[in-house]
């Protein structure tokens, strides 16, 4: 004969495993939170040491170059790489040394993880224009739509996914990407 256990015993049972469950739910809430933490670049917290008196730029630019790991995009014929230039500069970020390096010149710099692209102002703002692709991505055979592609730049690592509709939108890049590998360019 089955004995029938008490309404209260199975309230138990089923209070226990929603109980457990909201533990499991909190633990990994609070692991996903702190790893979502930010870090600093490492533009952000590498400091430099320069000590230059009429030097030409280039000797400073291979010096910065030699004691980090930033290494300078620029192209030779917007920049006066045989330029004088004095600095002195212990433990500063690089962006306290470049702005003394290029102050009172047309140059502007533009920091991405460990490249630092040296390009005059009026370029800048052309650099800055963001010209927009965007597309559909559909099934070749169906004509359906195609959620969750990757659409990524070939050769960075600058992209974007399709949504619901198989749409997306990317900024374009090639004026940077044109300027920086023109070839025929003396571009360093």
């Amino acid at each position: 004969m089955k004995k029938n256990k008490p309404f209260g015993e199975l309230f138990y049972r089923s209070l226990r495993k929603t109980l457990l469950i909201m533990r499991i739910a909190i633990i990994l809430l609070i692991l996903g939170v702190l790893q979502t933490h930010a870090n600093d670049a490492y533009s952000q917290r590498t400091r430099l040491s320069v000590n230059f008196s009429d030097a030409v730029l280039t000797e400073v630019l291979d010096k910065i170059e030699m004691e980090s790991e930033f290494y300078f995009l620029y192209n030779e014929k917007f920049l006066d790489t045989d330029r004088k230039v004095s600095i002195k500069a212990d433990e500063q970020l690089i962006t306290t040394i470049l702005d003394n390096l290029f102050a009172g010149t047309h140059i502007t710099y533009t920091i991405i993880d460990r490249k630092i692209i040296l390009v005059p102002d009026y370029m800048m703002t052309e650099l800055q224009q963001k010209l927009p692709v965007t597309g559909k991505v559909t099934d070749a055979a169906t004509g359906t739509p195609m959620p969750g592609v990757n659409i990524v730049i070939k050769g960075t690592t600058i992209g974007t996914m399709t949504n619901a509709a198989g749409s997306f939108s990317l900024c374009n890049p090639g004026l940077l990407l044109h300027w920086l590998h023109y070839p025929g360019d003396s571009a360093k």
